[in-house]
């Protein structure tokens, strides 16, 4: 112990690092929850902000989408009383709906189809962007003019021959230009799609996202619902567009930071509406397709939605990292259903770094800052240290020659520092007492007393340990027709070459107890894979087993047949026992858990069970069978049981399933899983499947044979979820 001490550079850094880290530690400590206070904050206070916007902005897209709808039914009672012979709006109804088009910046246009063949449509011309449209016109609209009325009739006439449309102007005087017939258009409003679902349904209805007629670039949705009239038959349908550009424009207006991006998606995967420069204009040629999430180059977006679809309990606040970058993302449900079941979410992404920069600059001066400040206080550690390592120096050789039982002594140690100088006291005062000791008792036990590190007592701490129970089937059969010598020699040739293969898995022994082995791993030694390590040495141990056996049975030696229970759990482990005897072993009720388990085994056919806690930490490395969900006897909470057939890797000595055996655990899988959603019928008739054709006579399946039998004769209660109670030992 004290010889790592006769250096004095040994002596200097032992100082040193016993002041010095002290000081790094408290420093960075100091440094890093200012930092972490700090950023949490920032964090919290951006988290919250976000969230009020997404709130903010929820309100005023509700208020767009319920703001059309509102309009529809301010209108639609209007137009059932137009006269019934025409129905056709007249000019004060007209300039109402050019007031509400021109009123509301994000309707694109507002209108009317008849069931008749009359179109009427009004819009604001800041929306139509093609002039295209006004190619019959020449291109030229009156001046002043803010807003337009497109009319074509098809009554009369063919709905596939083409009519005028009649284009009409607002001037700032609130009247109306002549129509003019700009040219002809096959347009029929009664072969959109728009106008063909309306009619199936008595109320409103949200279209699809498509590319709007009276401005071929400009991509919306449509609130429409039917007209009729007093005799309930339909007139026609009535309509109000929202453009996705003003959605977009609406979202860009909010951004929170530089980097901060929003977007509108619905409950397919797209892209609706985006802050950024994702397009909502439609191609030259009419074709128009929302982008999708995840075919999208919104990497941050495609990430955060990811993680938040994977969740599963859907928080609306989701962190992620994509390219070095954190982000903070919120997700916020629009409370509107547009049609089909379809739903609108909010979701605003910024990156952290644009609150927490400045933050993380200071903070890296301050470790500079602190770094010299760690130099300094080195230097001034390592000249304290050759002020008084000396002395400490003289007093550990002191120290090792009495534990040599040397008590000479040259130059007795004097300091000025009290505490050095009690230490020398001490010593002196130890040094006299062990010599007048040694006088009295042989001086071999006093250096054994002195070596002494520890003395042992009893006790245990609680841990997690992976427990293991074997024992013979039928072994007091066997024992009453073969010799007792004989049998002894076999035990014990069985017992060598089990604990071979548990010792060298890093197994530990606690006892055998007749024919039957206790064991467990991650005790007294620590073993991060002790749940690994027993399973594989339970696999090894059947096909070592078999091995034996088949020797045995050459030599006419009766064969043993090793049934094996598996655990993982908590327990209390440690010198178990009295001051005179004692023993290291494990007790708890894990432990008493892991024995119920070996002796399941004899209800299922099974040589291997192991719990659910094993299963979930190492069930994909090995090949294994759901069995059941039971509580054994004396527990009333269930644990979900599997059986242990083999290692999925090369190892020689472990046993690999046939393919017919994985076929039967297959075909076992999916009627277990018919049985525990009670579709008892459909189980019942598959467990027979098995039974006739993959493996008859199985204990288990005739056991869900017939618990399906008695399931269908006898339902359980709603609560049932497949558990099973073990009466038996």
């Amino acid at each position: 112990m004290f010889k790592k001490f006769q250096f004095k550079r040994t002596i200097y850094a032992a100082l040193i690092l016993g002041t010095v880290p002290y000081f790094i530690v408290i420093s960075l400590f100091i440094v890093s929850f200012n930092h972490n206070f700090y950023d949490s904050l920032v964090i919290s206070q951006t988290q919250d902000h976000i969230q009020l916007l997404s709130k903010t902005l929820n309100k005023k897209i509700k208020y767009i989408l319920s703001n059309a709808e509102t309009l529809v039914n301010i209108y639609i009672p209007l137009l059932e009383k137009l006269d019934s012979e025409t129905g056709v709006p007249d000019n004060a109804l007209t300039l109402s709906l050019l007031a509400s088009a021109h009123g509301h910046p994000q309707i694109a246009s507002i209108y009317y189809g008849m069931q008749n063949g009359y179109f009427l449509e009004v819009a604001s011309l800041r929306l139509i962007k093609d002039s295209s449209v006004f190619k019959g016109l020449g291109g030229a609209v009156p001046d002043h003019s803010e807003s337009f009325v497109l009319e074509i009739s098809h009554l009369g006439q063919n709905s596939a021959e083409q009519v005028d449309e009649k284009w009409r102007f607002l001037k700032s005087d609130n009247t109306f230009t002549v129509p003019v017939a700009a040219h002809k258009t096959s347009y029929d409003h009664r072969s959109r799609d728009w106008y063909s679902k309306a009619l199936k349904t008595p109320d409103l209805f949200w279209t699809d996202v498509y590319v709007f007629a009276s401005a071929p670039k400009e991509v919306g949705l449509s609130v429409v619902k039917i007209v009729s009239d007093s005799t309930k038959n339909t007139k026609g349908v009535f309509g109000i567009d929202v453009t996705l550009s003003s959605l977009s424009s609406l979202l860009s207006t909010a951004k929170m930071s530089p980097g901060a991006k929003t977007y509108i998606i619905d409950s397919q995967d797209r892209i609706i509406a985006s802050s950024c420069d994702v397009s909502n204009i439609a191609p030259s040629d009419g074709h128009y397709q929302l982008p999708n999430i995840n075919n999208s180059q919104e990497y941050p977006l495609k990430e955060a939605y990811l993680l938040y679809k994977a969740k599963e309990t859907k928080e609306e606040v989701v962190f992620f990292s994509h390219q070095n970058i954190s982000y903070i993302s919120v997700f916020d449900d629009v409370p509107k259903n547009l049609g089909n079941g379809n739903k609108w979410q909010i979701v605003s992404i910024v990156p952290l770094d644009d609150f927490t920069a400045e933050i993380t600059n200071r903070h890296y001066h301050m470790c500079c800052l602190l770094f010299f400040i760690i130099l300094v206080r080195l230097v001034f550690s390592y000249r304290l240290a050759r002020r008084i390592s000396g002395p400490i120096m003289q007093l550990s050789d002191e120290a090792n020659k009495i534990k040599d039982l040397k008590f000479d002594v040259k130059n007795p140690v004097e300091s000025k520092i009290i505490e050095i100088q009690a230490l020398s006291d001490a010593i002196g005062a130890m040094r006299t007492s062990i010599q007048a000791f040694s006088y009295y008792v042989p001086r071999t036990l006093v250096k054994k007393l002195l070596n002494q590190k520890h003395a042992i007592h009893v006790g245990g701490k609680e841990k997690e340990v992976t427990l293991f129970f074997s024992d013979i089937v039928g072994f007091t059969t066997v024992s009453e027709n073969v010799p007792a010598e004989k049998l002894v020699l076999q035990l014990s040739a069985y017992f060598e070459e089990l604990e071979k293969i548990i010792t060298k898995n890093d197994g530990t022994i606690d006892k055998y107890i007749g024919d039957s082995i206790m064991a467990f791993w991650g005790a007294p030694i620590p073993d991060r894979n002790h749940d690994f390590n027993a399973c594989q040495s339970a696999v090894l141990c059947c096909g070592r087993l078999e091995a034996l056996n088949k020797a045995w049975e050459a030599e006419g030696k009766p064969v043993f047949k090793t049934r094996i229970g598996i655990h993982t759990g908590e327990v209390i482990i440690g010198n178990i026992g009295s001051s005179e005897r004692m023993n290291y072993t494990a007790i708890g009720d894990s432990v008493n858990l892991c024995s119920r388990l070996e002796g399941l085994n004899k209800l299922y056919g099974t040589n291997i069970i192991i719990s659910g806690s094993v299963f979930d930490k190492v069930g994909d490395q090995f090949f294994t069978r759901i069995l059941d969900k039971v509580a054994v006897k004396g527990k009333s909470k269930s644990i979900k049981i599997y059986e242990l057939l083999g290692q999925k890797n090369d190892d020689p000595a472990a046993i690999i399933p046939t393919e017919q055996t994985q076929e039967f655990v297959r075909l076992f899988e999916k009627a277990y899983t018919l049985y525990v959603t009670r579709q008892w019928r459909e189980a019942l008739n598959e467990f027979m499947d098995i039974d006739k054709n993959i493996r008859p006579g199985d204990l288990s399946v005739s056991l869900y044979i017939g618990r399906c039998i008695e399931c269908i004769q006898d339902p359980p209660p709603p609560d049932w979820d497949g558990s099973n109670h073990i009466i038996e030992k």
